[in-house]
């Protein structure tokens, strides 16, 4: 009888310990979180994925500053905590992954300010709004148009625009 109890207590044990492990492809997906600098929110983005080698790999995104984005050079598990690092940026992330295995409570960790950020997981990291960057319909006429200089041995190439009511014969200015 001692035995046998013994045995369930030890596998229960083991049972406890995996059940902790977090596994690279527990983190496989998009995290998104705000860091708090004071009057400045940063929002910093995680797109993590499995390498052939079945290890976690990934890039971050600063989404507020024109979504850079960083390589990450390493990434380390232990049980449930988890670290990515940029090393030439002078970057880590540490965090906690809660038992839902949908956030990671941490610290952002660049130089030697320490600021908290959590991740939540989404389907897919914020995109932002830019108007700067047109999408069709125009309110005007574009034409794909190419110059070959042959004797030069170049040719260019180049999008031409024009107001939408341009007519041929009307003057520009």
């Amino acid at each position: 009888m001692l035995r046998i109890m013994s045995l369930v207590l030890v596998l229960l044990f083991t049972f406890r310990l995996t059940a902790q492990e977090v596994t690279p492809a527990a983190l496989v997906g998009s995290w998104e979180g705000a860091l708090d600098a004071g009057a400045l929110k940063l929002r910093i983005g995680f797109v993590l994925k499995e390498n052939d080698k079945k290890e976690l790999a990934g890039t971050m995104f600063s989404i507020d500053q024109g979504n850079v984005a960083i390589a990450l050079d390493k990434t380390i598990i232990k049980g449930r905590e988890v670290r990515l690092q940029m090393t030439r940026q002078g970057i880590s992330y540490i965090g906690t992954l809660n038992e839902a295995g949908d956030t990671l409570t941490g610290h952002w960790l660049q130089g030697l300010g320490k600021l908290p950020l959590t991740l939540k997981k989404v389907p897919g990291l914020t995109r932002l709004n830019r108007p700067q960057e047109p999408k069709p319909p125009f309110p005007y006429q574009s034409e794909e148009v190419t110059y070959e200089n042959a004797d030069a041995k170049v040719k260019l190439a180049g999008t031409l625009t024009l107001p939408s009511r341009y007519c041929a014969n009307s003057r520009l200015l």
